[in-house]
């Protein structure tokens, strides 16, 4: 026990982000399961790019006007991303999905009056074709730290109803009309007779 803890201490240590990048197999695993589907941390390039600075008094009617996007090229996200890598140059293998760049990005969009959400949870077909899937598990995270606004919890019911059979399959005709607490709405229609 005192080996394995002594191990352990040397690596997170002497290590630190170097463990997660060569040692850890966690990012090897993902980069293999991941497609256009599958929802990650992700920089939304269509409304980040071009990056570049934000003047003082540049409004974001003028940034856009001028060609940029809502990144102000601050490098918070870098910054602040324990194994070191840019998640505006798209997902990369090192990346652990700690969301840390989520955190400082809002931040820093509160900071300037821009919208969350350049950097967030989203797939490459959520940020390319618009598929909410995204957004809607951004509200669940924020209803589990309860601080869920009511403008929020509307959005977050309209999206499940909007979506419900497409995301749910047949799992929507189960599960309807009831309230669960931190489950949303739930009814089961079926009955299952465990012995005969």
């Amino acid at each position: 026990m005192l080996l394995f803890a002594l191990v352990f201490y040397l690596i997170f240590a002497r290590f630190r982000e170097q463990a997660c990048t060569f040692i850890c197999p966690y990012g090897r695993f993902q980069s293999v399961l991941l497609d256009e589907h599958s929802i990650v941390v992700a920089y939304d390039h269509k409304r980040g790019e071009k990056r570049g600075k934000l003047h003082r008094s540049e409004t974001a009617d003028q940034r856009r006007a001028t060609g940029l996007g809502d990144c102000v090229d601050c490098h918070q996200c870098v910054a602040v991303c324990p194994t070191g890598i840019d998640i505006r140059n798209g997902t990369q293998m090192e990346c652990v999905h700690c969301t840390a760049c989520i955190d400082a990005c809002d931040a820093t969009m509160d900071k300037i009056g821009r919208p969350r959400g350049l950097i967030r949870y989203a797939s490459l077909n959520g940020i390319e074709k618009g598929d909410p899937r995204g957004e809607f598990i951004q509200l669940q995270l924020t209803r589990t730290k309860g601080e869920l606004g009511k403008e929020q919890a509307h959005r977050e019911s309209a999206l499940l109803r909007k979506h419900q059979a497409l995301w749910l399959g047949e799992l929507g005709a189960v599960l309807d009309n009831q309230n669960y607490p931190r489950l949303g709405p739930a009814r089961p229609h079926a009955h299952c007779d465990v012995w005969p």
